[in-house]
């Protein structure tokens, strides 16, 4: 049975996280853990503000245990397997011990919505989530119908597999496979090949005249994937692109193609890919400290979990 940890605030984020791993929960066997982190306020340190504490304390009690009756009242309806906890203290830490406690398969948790340049602003919880885990991570984002005032949220219908053949996809494969999906659902297969002429402007999608071997070997390896997809999930379908830049690539496709959830691998990269973080050379103890043996993000990795506009599976499986 698959461990599913949902964290969750109460926020609408969050609550649509909780819808993902209902709609995921309807259709699979899984064992899912709910918690909630109160983050003390910092003024509560001191002891003039002692008094404070007691009224916070209450107040905190209840919206958990209200939260908390929510989410078992929607998640109890498709799972009999849910459980609720608390924690208390840093929020990112917190999760993380969680996740280790649990021994979760999967983290699953929400994004914020896009600005007004269109590019996906995480919150701090859910890309340092996603950054340091060391099991696979949902970015949960809202799907709603195009064009409709107040939608509501719509069932999964389109899944992006972003497969470059490396260990970490091809890992990601096999993770989404044990798990079924609402039917009917399309899976695509998508590859980027690196666009070979530097100094052209345009770029060419799927070009089909004078492929090149790479592009040939690209073309093949994803048809054999698609291939085996098809045997789990018929409606398989297979893209190959060919750009400067793989993450923009399979966000443009993934915008076009109105696609629900982007999977991707990640294999995993530590102390090399935090140092990006952070700007000077004496934070390196800082990071070490951070990352404590975890996984970081691939480049491609990091770039869909930012600017896609739709949900990401980051496919890691536990360390």
């Amino acid at each position: 049975m698959m461990k599913v940890l949902l964290p969750s605030d109460g926020s609408q984020d969050s609550m649509e996280a909780a819808r993902f791993v209902a709609e995921l929960a309807a259709v699979n066997e899984l064992d899912i853990h709910v918690v909630t982190v109160s983050e003390p306020h910092p003024g509560f340190s001191d002891s003039v503000s002692q008094h404070w504490m007691s009224e916070w304390a209450s107040k905190e009690n209840k919206r958990v245990d209200r939260l908390h009756g929510e989410l078992m009242t929607v998640l109890s309806g498709v799972c009999s397997n849910v459980s609720m906890s608390r924690r208390h203290g840093p929020i990112v830490d917190s999760l993380l011990d969680e996740i280790d406690e649990t021994q979760a398969d999967l983290i699953v948790v929400g994004a914020r919505g896009h600005s007004m340049i269109r590019r996906v602003l995480l919150g701090s919880t859910s890309e340092s989530l996603a950054t340091y885990a060391d099991c696979s991570v949902v970015i949960v984002r809202r799907r709603e119908e195009p064009q409709q005032d107040n939608a509501t949220t719509r069932p999964m219908r389109r899944i992006m597999v972003a497969y470059d053949q490396s260990k970490g996809s091809r890992e990601s494969v096999d993770e989404v496979l044990k798990y079924r999906w609402p039917d009917p659902i399309e899976f695509n297969v998508v590859s980027v090949a690196e666009w070979p002429f530097p100094f052209e402007e345009s770029e060419s999608e799927d070009p089909a005249d004078g492929e090149s071997k790479e592009l040939q070997h690209v073309r093949c390896a994803a048809e054999r994937l698609a291939t085996r997809i098809a045997g789990t999930a018929p409606n398989t379908t297979t893209q190959v692109l060919q750009a400067r830049h793989a993450g923009e690539a399979i966000v443009s496709e993934a915008d076009r193609e109105q696609v629900d959830l982007v999977v991707v691998g990640d294999s995993g990269h530590r102390l090399e890919a935090a140092q990006s973080d952070f700007k000077q050379p004496q934070d390196s103890e800082k990071v070490a400290a951070i990352t404590q043996g975890r996984p970081m993000l691939g480049s491609t990795t990091r770039y869909l979990m930012r600017h896609s506009h739709c949900s990401v599976w980051i496919s890691r499986g536990r360390q």
